[in-house]
């Protein structure tokens, strides 16, 4: 009987054990300076009248489990501040959130009950970064681009004061070019994807996976000194203080591109959905490695000719509408009883352009310049042109907090776009033969890749005069692969009687314009940063935050670029203003008296380079307060 009622004790002491711990939940917050605004590392935060109590780390958040339900008061103090106390409301198996802002004033504060979270995503972060900051900065938050929807960077980062886009990627700041410009992810840098340009395309880089995007436009000597006109930081997504999880879906319609039966475009490969092309594109084997002259192997020549697809036609079908997929899920959670964030995002982006009508001229200037009262036309061409752009990312970041005082953190991410552009042109040449007409087209395809891994520390040192250390260690890969531009101009001639039509004359004159042709380009691009820096806290003004700052830096870059160009060539062959039967497989017999068509290998190996670059630096750096209302910046 004894056990058997030790066994009934035993059991309802369990029971009520899990009823207690079930009914907990977990406060987390952070603490922050009111005269700076600056997050308080080592805050004492705990629940008035218990036991229960933890310290700010060293961003200044804290995080109180097991915590009972109910209303609690919950308090937090540091030497030297007035101790602040907020009232919450905890809920069973939830997170609450609050933040504290501790005044160093001797005042007597009544219960203050916090209802938002200072984040890096809002319009006051960017208003509080502006005040604090050592040189001129300005900013945009996700609060700011999601409300107007921009889709990418490069939309949402013209909206900072004196920032330009050029051609929807390249950034301009003060009226400077792209190439007097510098981009970060995350404070490391990031290559580019132009082969012709010193600057980060903007436009792959989705708003779903950005917090924030800052722009430096002074100079100070903890950033890279190979900017004049401004460096723009994009800020990843961070995790969040509680359990979030967001899915949306857009759809946008476009009176010219949208559901249009004449979009112009060109044949397609199975991934282009995905930005990636299929091979389909790729240069044939048969021409990878030598392509014979003339006449040196015709059979040979023949072969290759002929394995080149013979798409250079732009195409006709309808389109769909613009569309928009974006997914994000993050959290906190206990890894060996240290709290580990999380954050992972997705977003997909479909989109269609078009226009027609459009116009394109070439003018130019001849004879006596007092005395032309008007430009001489060279070229004007009637412009049509579509294009489908598809771009995706996926982020992972996470950061471990090792103690209060050491967090480690890391961020996996990969955008990918492909780009498929058809266009046509047609018009006259009246500065070469009078009634001349000239048509022209191009079918090409973009893929754009750019995977990048970080991994950060951040450390206290209270016992070493409180120093505090930041590092970075990133590796950036990125790729732009142009497979099979095509480019075909021919002319043709409108025979009439008595204003009638009677015949149309085609022909293809290489002394004008350039023969058909395709190019093939690709280029890769390696990035390595490594930084690290040390802050040390320095007593000038009683009530002031002032510091001496210090650093490493190493930045190796190597970049691969190779274009290759293959023209057509004829031989008694006429153009009758079909594609299909002018390059077809009977007129590529190399030797044929009746006439043929032979490609030729008109690559320039000067177009194609290999670069690298190791850049090694240090720097030291004071921000101090010499009086209570002049503040020194110098290093």
């Amino acid at each position: 009987m004894r056990g058997k009622i030790n066994a009934i004790l035993t059991f309802l002491a369990v029971g009520l054990n899990l009823a207690a711990v079930a009914q907990t939940g977990i406060i987390r917050g952070k603490v922050i300076s009111n005269e700076d605004g600056m997050p308080m590392i080592g805050a004492n935060v705990y629940l008035a009248g218990t036991t229960i109590g933890t310290i700010s780390d060293i961003d200044g958040n804290f995080s109180l489990n097991n915590v009972p339900a109910g209303k609690q008061k919950v308090v937090a103090s540091f030497i030297s501040f007035v101790p602040d106390t907020v009232e919450v409301e905890v809920k069973e198996g939830e997170v609450s959130v609050i933040n504290f802002n501790l005044r160093t004033e001797a005042i007597v504060m009544e219960a203050v009950v916090v209802e938002a979270k200072q984040t890096k995503n809002n319009n006051n972060y960017i208003v509080l970064m502006q005040q604090k900051a050592a040189s001129v900065v300005d900013g945009i938050s996700s609060e700011q681009f999601k409300s107007a929807g921009d889709r990418n960077v490069a939309a949402a980062v013209k909206r900072v004061t004196g920032v330009t886009v050029e051609g929807g990627k390249y950034v301009y700041v003060r009226g400077l070019s792209d190439r007097y410009s510098k981009t970060l992810l995350n404070g490391a840098e990031i290559p580019g994807l132009d082969p012709n340009r010193n600057s980060v395309q903007m436009d792959l880089f989705p708003t779903n996976l950005v917090e924030n995007i800052t722009v430096v436009k002074t100079f100070t000597p903890d950033l890279p000194a190979d900017f004049t006109g401004g460096l723009v930081n994009i800020q990843t997504k961070d995790f969040p203080e509680t359990k979030t999880s967001q899915f949306s879906v857009s759809y946008s319609y476009n009176t010219q591109s949208s559901l249009n039966d004449n979009f112009l475009t060109s044949n397609k490969g199975k991934y282009d959905w995905l930005g990636f092309d299929d091979g389909s594109r790729a240069i044939p084997d048969r021409a990878q490695k030598y392509v014979p002259a003339l006449f040196e192997d015709n059979e040979r020549l023949s072969a290759i000719t002929k394995s080149f697809n013979k798409d250079f036609e732009p195409q006709t079908s309808k389109s769909f509408v613009n569309q928009s997929y974006s997914y994000s899920f993050g959290n906190q959670t206990m890894v060996f009883g240290k709290p580990l964030g999380f954050v992972t995002a997705l977003s997909y982006r479909k989109g269609y352009n078009y226009y027609t009508g459009g116009y394109t001229g070439r003018y130019s200037l001849t004879g006596d310049l007092s005395k032309v009262e008007s430009l001489n036309e060279e070229l004007v061409l009637n412009d049509t042109r579509g294009e489908e752009d598809v771009v995706w990312g996926a982020l992972m970041n996470a950061s471990y907090k090792l103690s209060s005082n050491h967090k480690i953190g890391l961020m996996l991410m990969h955008n990918q776009n492909g780009n498929n552009q058809a266009r046509y042109q047609t018009g006259e040449i009246p500065s070469d033969q009078l009634g001349l007409h000239f048509e022209t087209r191009t079918v090409q395809y973009t893929q754009r890749g750019l995977s990048t891994a970080q991994l950060t520390g951040e450390h206290y040192l209270p016992d070493f005069h409180k120093l505090k250390i930041e590092w970075i260690s990133a590796a950036t890969m990125s790729s732009q692969n142009q497979p099979d531009i095509r480019f075909f101009a021919n002319d043709y001639i409108l025979n009439t009687i008595q204003g009638t039509e009677v015949d149309t004359i085609y022909n293809l004159q290489p002394a004008l314009y350039n023969v058909p042709a395709r190019y093939y380009r690709d280029m890769k691009e390696q990035n390595i940063d490594n930084k690290i820096n040390f802050q040390l806290p320095v007593n000038t003004v009683e009530g002031k935050n002032s510091y001496v700052k210090f650093g490493l830096s190493n930045v190796y870059k190597h970049r691969v670029f190779e274009e290759k160009r293959f023209d057509y060539r004829f031989q008694g062959v006429a153009y009758n203003g079909s594609i299909s039967e002018f390059l077809s497989d009977e007129n590529m017999e190399v030797g044929n008296p009746d006439g043929y068509i032979y490609v030729q290998n008109a690559t320039e190996k000067r177009n194609s380079y290999e670069g690298k670059q190791n850049v090694a630096a240090a720097y030291l750096m004071t921000d101090a307060y010499i009086t209570p209302k002049l503040r020194a910046i110098a290093g």
